[in-house]
């Protein structure tokens, strides 16, 4: 940065020469010759003016932006202080600095700023500070008068204030006797112990004048007096005992293991009774503890109710109930079979076939029979497998084996063309069999291609687990 000083200096002398009028200024005007990395700036520029109170780092006091200012070869004025008022703040340091930034380059050095322009500072005094800033003829107090029992002694630059003694003896106050102030003799009340009260000068207690050791202060209904101590005496009657400040129960005519037993009209010492508990059939008691019997009994043994009396028997016999227990929670696999009589025959039309039954059935060509044998599996449950065993003596025969349930098929098995004696499965299931269900139903159906084929259905069976009975 480039800086033209002399310009800088004259750009002062204007500040100064304007504090010599009625109102301090608060604008300073520069004048300088800038000059940027790229040479002096010359047209239109926008410049940004900082203070700070050092002449590196640190934070700006003051700082004002101006844009598009003219410059010729570098040359610029400006009257700082027109948009950022530059007041006594700003120039409360020992020192400050101008820093100036054109565009967005910041120019180095910054520029001490001398005496001159503290002519601000000039415009508030140091002691107008801190009375609002400004003292007027009306503001000075120079005289302080004393009024009745105030007594001003003022010096040069100073007042002393006290209490007056004009007017006033050795030992008086000032009272206000409700319109003015004057100086009167202390009351110095004095207080008076009366009766059972005596006062010695700032002390106050009970008086001992007219009494004798032992002696208590007693109101009789209309006076103090002191009096004999009446020492109330309390006395035990029967079971209680007094001794000087000690009440307890009485030991006169008690043996050890009596109690203080009241028997209607009066206390006694007599025997504790401690009712005595005796154990029944089963039950055994000693001193305080009470539990089962082994009297009379062997090892396994248990105290058992025949109906009329408890005795100590061989633990062997369940009732219903304990077996129930005993096995509830076993699971148990169980299988059904199923036999022609179990069979029921017919059409898909509901038609029953020629043969009656459907061992040795023949089936007309292309006619599906279905045999439907409802499983009536106990609940609860859970169907696992289910088997038929059939004879086909016809290769063209279709055999499908489906159970269901009352919404939806279970699972199905089917063979086709494999004449001869075939169990035909379904195993896994997991079909669970509810209280209330109907359970689910098994069917074969047979579907013939050709001729009448003769079929015969040994059995069927299923497996299902139970838990418990």
């Amino acid at each position: 940065m480039k800086l033209n000083k002399p310009a800088l200096l004259l750009g002062l002398a204007v500040l100064l020469s304007s504090a010599t009028a009625s109102a301090v200024p608060d604008t300073m005007t520069f004048s300088g010759r800038l000059s940027t990395s790229s040479g002096p700036v010359d047209g239109s520029v926008n410049v940004i003016f900082r203070i700070f109170s050092a002449a590196t780092g640190g934070s700006p006091v003051w700082t004002e932006t101006r844009n598009g200012v003219g410059a010729d070869n570098g040359l610029v004025f400006v009257e700082l202080g027109q948009i950022t008022p530059l007041d006594e703040v700003v120039f409360d340091d020992a020192q400050v600095f101008l820093e100036i930034q054109v565009g967005t380059e910041t120019l180095t050095p910054r520029i001490a700023i001398n005496s001159v322009p503290y002519a601000i500072r000039a415009g508030s005094a140091g002691s107008a500070d801190t009375l609002g800033g400004t003292i007027g003829p009306d503001d000075v107090i120079s005289t302080v008068t004393g009024g009745a029992g105030v007594q001003v002694a003022t010096g040069a630059n100073s007042a002393t204030v006290g209490l007056s003694t004009s007017g006033c003896s050795g030992g008086e106050v000032w009272k206000y006797d409700g319109s003015a102030w004057s100086c009167e003799a202390d009351a110095n009340t004095t207080y008076t112990g009366a009766g059972a009260i005596a006062v010695a000068g700032t002390t106050i207690s009970l008086s001992t004048s007219g009494c004798v050791a032992g002696e208590v202060w007693k109101y009789n209904g209309s006076a103090w007096s002191c009096e004999t101590d009446a020492g109330t005496t309390y006395t035990g009657t029967s079971p209680i005992n007094v001794a000087g400040s000690t009440i307890s129960l009485a030991t006169t005519g008690c043996v050890s293991g009596d109690v203080w037993k009241y028997n209607g009209s009066a206390w006694s010492c007599d025997p504790d009774a401690s009712a005595a508990y005796t154990g029944a059939s089963g039950i055994s008691v000693s001193g305080t503890t009470i539990g089962l019997s082994t009297s009379g009994c062997a090892a396994g043994e248990v105290w058992k109710y025949n109906g009329s009396a408890w005795s100590c028997e061989p633990d062997s016999t369940y009732t219903d109930a304990q077996a129930v227990a005993a096995v509830t929670a076993q699971t148990v696999t169980h299988s059904m079979s199923y036999g022609p009589a179990n069979f029921a025959m017919a059409k898909l039309d509901g038609t029953a076939l020629s043969c009656g039954i459907v061992n040795n059935c023949a089936i007309p060509t292309g006619t599906t029979t279905l045999l439907r044998i409802p499983l009536g599996i106990p609940a609860p449950s859970t169907l696992t497998d289910v088997t038929c065993r059939i004879n086909d003596n016809d290769a063209t025969t279709n055999i499908t084996m489906t159970i269901y349930n009352s919404s939806s098929t279970i699972d199905t098995a089917s063979t086709t063309g494999a004449p001869g004696i075939l169990n035909l499965s379904i195993s896994g299931l997991t079909e669970s069999i509810t209280s209330g269900s109907r359970g689910p139903t098994l069917t074969v159906s047979f579907a013939s291609t050709s001729g009448q084929p003769q079929m015969y259905i040994y059995e069927c069976w299923a497996t299902y687990t139970t838990t418990g009975l």
